[in-house]
């Protein structure tokens, strides 16, 4: 790639000039700034990012080992709400830990805060030289879009809740997930295992935890046993749900973090001696067996991508966009048996 010394040997110019040229200084005549710009289009020049930044620092006294600032577009009002939930928390200590270790500082813009929306942290992000984004989980429904001039940037997101823009994402392996918690379930000797999972999953087009469902009962069992229950006690009678066990007779169910433990307490259904529970979206330090997602590791790679995509000069929306999977571990607890409870004989 051309540098900056190319463009001042075509023109015959030295490399200050250029440099000041490049950056739109008004010390250099618009005719000098004008034909620096050509013949660098010409040449197929492009600014390095990192250089580019260093230098800022250097002239403005900062210390040379920041990089710069990565800025995380937040769709919360403050720190204190978007970091409420635990998985946050941990999301955040992975991004701004591996952000340190490369040389760069994180600031969050929350699109939801007082007088604040996607144009106007635009303007300051590119004021300021801000040149990589994480778009961070989760979407809340923020009711402006994130109208920005992406091609200014090199942008990623976390998860699957943002569904625009289209950048490069990371996010857990939920269909991976589902199978490690399957599989640990299978090992123990149950067979009928259900799965509970939100109302809204029932009209989803894409749901990685049903696929991963689906997989199991294919590979473990040769095919479909127990259609899935949607619903949760928040919105969802607790009689459906007792119809369903009643039919269906599962002796596990593997649900998201659960919700589903409200009812079997009201049906005073014993865990694990009747039913075991697994979750699949462990809550930290919750009494359950199941799947503690990576959260801080997603933070991590996140840091990792959009760095890379800063060195590389990368910015814009991606023409086809990436999407890194990180699976979760499996965490015993009580809510299962090492063996799953033999069916009881029907009395003659």
């Amino acid at each position: 790639m051309p540098n900056q010394r190319d463009v001042a040997t075509a023109l015959g110019l030295n490399q200050a000039t250029v440099s000041l040229a490049l950056r739109g200084d008004p010390s250099i005549p618009v005719k000098t700034r004008t034909l620096v710009l050509e013949t660098a289009r010409r040449l197929g020049y492009q600014p390095n990012s990192y250089i580019s930044t260093l230098m800022a620092h250097v002239r403005a006294g900062r210390p040379l080992q920041d990089k710069g600032c990565i800025g995380l577009l937040v769709d919360s009002t403050s720190s204190s709400n978007w970091l409420e939930p635990d998985p946050y928390q941990k999301y955040y200590r992975g991004i701004t830990r591996r952000a340190g270790q490369l040389g760069f500082h994180t600031e969050c813009f929350f699109l939801q805060a007082t007088g604040m929306n996607a144009p106007r942290i635009d303007r300051i992000l590119h004021a300021r030289g801000i040149t990589g984004v994480i778009i961070t989980a989760p979407w809340r429904s923020t009711p402006q879009p994130l109208v920005m001039h992406w091609e200014r940037y090199a942008s990623i997101t976390t998860g699957y809740s943002w569904k625009a823009p289209d950048v490069d994402r990371v996010a857990n392996d939920q269909y991976k997930n589902v199978l490690i918690a399957y599989g640990q379930l299978f090992q123990r000797g149950y067979r009928r295992i259900g799965l509970c999972l939100p109302s809204r999953h029932a009209e989803a087009t894409l749901s990685r935890w049903l696929g991963g469902y689906a997989q199991c009962e294919q590979q473990f069992q040769g095919g479909p046993q127990i259609p899935t229950f949607f619903g949760t006690p928040a919105d969802t009678a607790i009689t459906l749900f007792r119809d369903w066990l009643r039919k269906w007779k599962p002796q596990a169910i593997i649900t998201l973090i659960g919700h589903e433990m409200e009812w079997l307490q009201e049906l005073k259904l014993r865990v694990p001696e009747e039913l075991a529970i697994v979750s699949v979206v462990r809550p930290a330090g919750s009494d359950f067996a199941g799947v503690e997602e990576s959260n801080e590791t997603i933070g991590e790679i996140t840091v990792d991508l959009v760095s890379s995509q800063i060195f590389r000069n990368e910015f814009g929306l991606p023409e086809k966009p990436k999407l890194v999977l990180v699976e979760g571990h499996w965490v015993n607890g009580p809510t299962i048996a090492d063996h799953a409870p033999l069916p009881r004989r029907k009395k003659r």
